[in-house]
């Protein structure tokens, strides 16, 4: 039997590309930060008794 590693991919984020999801959009922003269609706001809703 043969293993082999394979290398980690590198992930997008808003200005390049990283490995680490965590470091990523702390240090580069969110992918889709260059989208024209991204909201600028979040609406978040409740429900409860």
């Amino acid at each position: 039997m043969k293993l082999t590693t394979l290398a980690e991919p590198q992930l997008e984020f808003g200005t390049d590309t990283h490995i680490c999801p965590r470091t990523g959009i702390e240090h580069l922003g969110v992918y889709d930060q260059r989208d024209k269609l991204r909201r600028t706001e979040l609406r978040i809703g409740v429900v409860g008794r």
